[in-house]
């Protein structure tokens, strides 16, 4: 499966950690930004240093990228934070690739707490932490009603394995 991780950049190696476990797998990730060194992007991003214009690129570009890595996946996990995940956990950006991933209809995985109204919704799977995850590897079981030949999924079913 095609899979898209989102977190917060702050855990860019937890990601990468876990790009290797589901590659063992058989998976393929989408997400490039977990293997962008961290002083090419987002650090440049957020650096008051940098000119306003070149912020402006760099993010546009930056976006672009995850936009295209999101499309191309078949399922986005998005690793949420409780209420004390620091001042970063709330920049925003994996919200946002939650949100995408939910309009285009992809299959929607959270580890962690539901951060918001979003993460309710019934093609959104939760997952209480990392191992709840790991048993068993349950994406590989997920069908879906109604099921479109684009591979769009309006609303989510597990099927045991």
């Amino acid at each position: 499966m095609k899979i898209y991780l989102a977190a917060r950049h702050g855990r860019r190696e937890d990601m990468l950690q876990m790009a290797a476990m589901l590659e063992s797998h058989g998976h393929h990730i989408t997400s490039r930004w977990i293997r962008r060194p961290a002083e090419a992007d987002d650090a440049d991003f957020s650096n008051p240093r940098t000119a306003e214009c070149d912020r402006i690129r760099l993010g546009e570009r930056l976006a672009g990228d995850d936009l295209a890595d999101i499309r191309a996946c078949e399922c986005l996990i998005a690793f949420t934070e409780g209420p004390n995940g620091g001042p970063e956990a709330n920049r925003g950006g994996r919200h946002v690739e939650l949100g995408i991933a939910i309009a285009l209809g992809k299959k929607v995985a959270i580890v962690g707490p539901r951060e918001n109204i979003f993460t309710c919704l019934p093609n959104v799977q939760q997952y209480h932490n990392l191992p709840e995850l790991r048993v068993g590897n349950p994406l590989m079981f997920w069908t879906f009603e109604g099921d479109q030949p684009d591979g769009r999924s309006p609303a989510a079913k597990e099927v045991a394995p």
